[in-house]
Formats: C-alpha cells, sequence, structure tokens
C-alpha cells in the first residue's frame, strides 16, 4: 500500500420508486449512499447506504476514520470535498491530525463582499493552457467561538477563489462574475495547482458514481426492502473493486483504462466455449482472434501476481 493516499468523499442521488424510499433534496424518492473513493488504488475504500432524506453532511468525519483505521500504514492523507464537507470543527480537527485537505466552501455574505473587493487575482493556467478564469488567494477567517478557534482558523485555513465571466446580459449593479471558493491547509504556494487538485475529484469520485450506476448495475435496485438493497449496493461496489484490481494487476495494457461497461462487452462476455473435462477447466476461443492474446497475456500475469503474493505471504 503506498504511504500517501487521496480520499475522495461524495454522496450521490440513486433514483428509485420502491415504497420505503424517502424523497430526497431533488424531491424526487432516491436512495443517497456516501462513498470514499482512493484515485491511487482506483477503488472505493468505504461507504454507507443511505436513506435520499438524509443530509449529505452527515458522516464525514466518520467515513475518513473507517478509512484511516483500514489502512493505518498510510502516513500521509489527503481529503477532497465538495461544500458538503465545509464543517469547521471537522476540519479543525482534520488539520490537528496531518490531513490535508481541498473542500469547496459555502459562500456567505461575508466572504461575497471580500470576492467583490478583491483586486489581484491572475489568470488560472491548467497544463499551459489558458483556461479564461482567474484565481486568488483571499484574506478570510471564518466564524468562530473562542480564542482558540480564531488562532487554529487563522493559522491554518487558507481561501482561494476562482472567477469566471458570467454568460449573457447582465442586469444593474449585477456582479459579473460566478465565483466558487475553495479552503485548504496545504502550504503549496502555486494557486494553480491547489486548484487542479481539488478539480481532480470530479474525475474521481463522481466518476465512481457514474460507473456503478452504467456498469455495476446500481441503477436499479432489487427489492422494496431497505436492507436487501443496501446490500445490493455494497455488491455492486465489491464488483466494482474486483473489476479495477484485475484491471490494474491482470489484463492487458488496452484493457487497463476502459470503463466497466465496455470491459464487459469486449472482454467479460465476448464469445468463449468454456468446458469442464478431467478436472480442468477448457477456454477455446477463434486463435486469430485478438482475445485469444488478451487471455494468454491476462493468464500470465496472473500466475505472475500469485507467484509475488506468495512470495509475500512466506517473507
Amino acid at each position: 500500500c503506498p504511504e500517501k493516499l487521496t480520499l475522495d468523499i461524495d454522496t450521490s442521488i440513486y433514483r428509485t420508486a420502491k415504497s420505503d424510499a424517502e424523497f430526497c433534496y431533488e424531491m424526487v424518492k432516491a436512495y443517497q449512499p456516501m462513498m470514499v473513493y482512493c484515485p491511487e488504488l482506483n477503488m472505493v475504500v468505504a461507504h454507507e447506504f443511505r436513506d435520499g432524506n438524509i443530509s449529505p453532511q452527515v458522516g464525514y468525519d466518520r467515513l475518513i476514520d473507517r478509512c484511516r483505521g483500514l489502512l493505518p500504514q498510510v502516513k500521509s492523507w489527503t481529503v477532497r470535498s465538495d461544500s458538503a464537507g465545509y464543517q469547521l470543527e471537522m476540519l479543525d480537527q482534520w488539520a490537528e491530525d496531518g490531513i490535508t485537505f481541498y473542500v469547496t466552501a459555502d459562500q456567505f455574505s461575508g466572504m461575497q463582499n471580500i470576492l467583490k473587493l478583491q483586486t489581484s487575482w491572475s489568470s488560472y493556467i491548467s497544463d499551459g493552457i489558458k483556461t479564461g478564469q482567474e484565481v486568488a488567494e483571499i484574506a478570510y477567517v471564518p466564524t468562530f467561538s473562542n480564542q482558540g478557534e480564531l488562532k487554529l482558523r487563522r493559522h491554518t485555513l487558507r481561501f482561494i477563489a476562482a472567477r469566471k465571466p458570467k454568460n449573457g446580459q447582465l442586469k444593474l449593479n449585477e456582479d459579473p462574475y460566478v465565483y466558487q471558493v475553495i479552503v485548504t491547509n496545504t502550504q503549496e504556494e502555486d494557486l494553480n495547482k491547489i486548484l487542479k487538485m481539488h478539480w481532480q475529484r470530479c474525475g474521481s469520485v463522481e466518476y465512481a458514481h457514474a460507473e456503478l450506476k452504467n456498469g455495476c448495475g446500481m441503477r436499479r435496485f432489487p427489492s422494496k426492502h431497505f436492507q436487501v438493497n443496501a446490500a445490493w449496493c455494497s455488491l455492486g461496489i465489491l464488483t466494482h473493486n474486483m473489476l479495477r484490481l484485475i484491471q490494474n494487476h491482470v489484463l492487458p495494457e488496452k484493457l487497463k483504462r476502459i470503463e466497466i461497461k465496455t470491459l464487459n462487452h469486449r472482454f467479460i462476455r465476448a464469445a468463449i466455449w468454456v468446458k469442464e473435462k478431467a478436472n480442468q477447466i477448457i477456454v477455446r476461443c477463434c486463435k486469430n482472434h485478438p482475445l485469444y492474446a488478451w487471455y494468454q497475456e491476462a493468464l500470465q500475469n496472473l500466475e505472475h501476481l500469485a507467484y509475488r503474493l506468495s512470495l509475500i505471504s512466506t517473507a
């Protein structure tokens, strides 16, 4: 396991018509599971299956603590979240525990006034390309209840703002920009890197939710009972993680980065002949078909992986 890991935490709306489902904030019946995805491992590390009416802010600290308990050998943690993770007491605790975080901040009236008065904006450049957005670090201290909280938040919390022009015709005296603010405790000086690090979350945990819905059978749930659907969710996540492990360590390079639905079509459900004979499983396919070479390479990688694991277990 690597010494440094990133945890991307997010909930998603899984719409359903089941009788026991609750209405979510979109005013439709749904479940709202929360998941913690690790991009380095390419796996869902922890999850909770929840009703649609549960606030997305509930359970953040519990899931992060569970992940840290599962992987005690990891020395450096980074947590990324949307605005549901903007809970100041929890962020204070993460800072004291040495966790680096990137969280979308809520924009209260005081912060909005600071954003309008901010003048030192610079162009946001991603991979050498000007994006049309601007970035700045703003001087903002969130609410506090005592001098200890004030001192801690003043020295640990940094607020990084990004803005882009609004589209269309503006109203009179309307602010011409749309803002997003990120709170972080990183010591990184390059604001472009901070924004890029935070926005990479969208291609991580949100992509995992999409893969679970489209490739692992979680777009529809089988039962009207909450417990049965929770078990279905766990099986879907287990399937996702197993397929990702196979992609990372066994399959050929051409199959490592494709979506699960595509992997199912090209490899798992490909037309082959499987027969059991003399206590052996025989798999046959056309010799000139690309699938034949893929299976050969995958078998060799699997044997090599089994050998490496045997060496680790006997060490």
